[in-house]
């Protein structure tokens, strides 16, 4: 590809995944009353009937935005070692945020099912502050 057509694609797929990101989110919490911004994970607007689909949809979407956009972004700025760095680390936040979308706040029904006297409860009590 050409420089010219891999700008276009960095700025394409960089505002489309802040766009979606936005709409998803917002959408979101609109569908979803009793969510509270600092009271509930991200990924718990995944888990209602009306906001999880596009929820989920939304942050699907905006990985595989940023997947094109570190992808295209590395043949711009060369081969250099924070260049790599970057795109290597730009590609992991974009799975990581896929994956949450694809599961959506069942981290809480996991832990809830470890028994109290589990050692992981010692090890990680800050799992387990709501019990």
């Amino acid at each position: 590809m050409e420089k010219k057509a891999l700008h276009r694609w960095v700025m394409v797929s960089a505002i489309g995944a802040v766009c979606v990101f936005v709409v998803s989110v917002a959408g979101s919490v609109l569908l979803k009353p009793d969510y509270h911004v600092f009271m509930n994970f991200l990924s718990n607007l995944g888990t209602g009937e009306a906001s999880g689909p596009l929820f989920s949809t939304g942050m699907v979407v905006t990985a595989a935005l940023l997947v094109v956009y570190f992808s295209a972004l590395r043949p711009i700025l060369g081969p250099r070692q924070r260049v790599m760095l970057g795109t290597v680390s730009g590609l992991a936040a974009a799975v990581g945020l896929a994956g949450v979308g694809i599961f959506p706040a069942a981290w809480s029904r996991i832990t809830r099912s470890v028994p109290r006297s589990s050692s992981w409860r010692r090890v990680s009590p800050w799992c387990f502050s709501t019990w």
